[in-house]
């Protein structure tokens, strides 16, 4: 029998932030709880990943489809906020 196991409720969370000379930062985080045999909270885990070079290649990709769209002349769609 393992001495922790986690449970499949997890807490996740995305933040924004800058370096100090001044570069965007994106996180991303996620963590859950660790429980004995009996239910009782033995600890924590949890994992933070710099996420900044992924949200900046998506902005350059939805730019990009942007811009085909209007030179297609079609549609634009709404554009998503986080």
């Amino acid at each position: 029998m393992p001495l922790a196991s986690r449970r499949t409720s997890a807490i996740c969370t995305k933040d924004r932030g800058g370096y100090p000379d001044g570069r965007n930062l994106t996180l991303w985080g996620k963590a859950a709880l660790l429980y004995d045999s009996e239910g009782s909270i033995t600890g924590a885990i949890g994992s933070i990943r710099d996420i900044t070079t992924l949200k900046e290649a998506l902005g350059r990709l939805e730019k990009a489809n942007r811009k085909l769209l209007l030179r297609n002349g079609d549609a634009i769609p709404e554009e998503r906020s986080e």
